[in-house]
């Protein structure tokens, strides 16, 4: 592997966060129509499974009304998982490439996702029916951040783990 680094395979770690924009941008690009029933659809299909298991009596109706009430939630969730991914696939290859330590990695990554989601917020004021919105960016960026905690928590169990098995 060490090989493969010094001949600039390194770069390599930045193709997963590559890959994660790409799939972004494609949601993005989305009109509002074809957005909607994406999401409506995939909530669907979370609360059916969900309300079949809890409650198999529930009406048709009621489900209807807890699913209208859930897509906006599982739509921004969908948002903050979005944008912790990112960054999480972002802080890997500031530290792997880069060699950013200490907190320099985290706040690398948190600026580079936090960025990008400025960027696909612009993005989005042209496609049809579709609007730019500073709390998406909000939630982006609480995602981001998010992602980074967590990650941050592993890396720390990771490290206290080789040290206590270096002892």
């Amino acid at each position: 592997m060490r090989i493969r680094e010094k001949q600039g395979f390194k770069y390599g770690w930045w193709v997963p966060a590559a890959v994660m924009m790409a799939v972004i941008f494609l949601f993005s690009a989305q009109d509002d129509l074809e957005s909607s029933a994406v999401s409506l659809g995939f909530t669907q299909q979370v609360i059916t499974q969900v309300t079949e298991w809890i409650e198999p009596e529930i009406t048709e109706a009621q489900r209807t009304e807890i699913i209208l009430y859930w897509e906006p939630i599982i739509r921004k969730l969908a948002h903050f998982t979005e944008y912790a991914v990112l960054a999480a696939l972002a802080a890997a290859a500031f530290y792997r490439v880069h060699g950013f330590r200490g907190i320099r990695w985290m706040i690398s990554a948190w600026l580079f996702a936090t960025g990008y989601a400025v960027i696909d917020e612009c993005h989005q004021i042209f496609v049809p029916g579709r609007a730019g919105r500073l709390l998406d960016i909000g939630i982006d960026s609480a995602g981001a951040l998010t992602g980074l905690v967590i990650l941050f928590g592993i890396y720390s169990l990771y490290q206290n783990r080789r040290k206590k098995e270096e002892v």
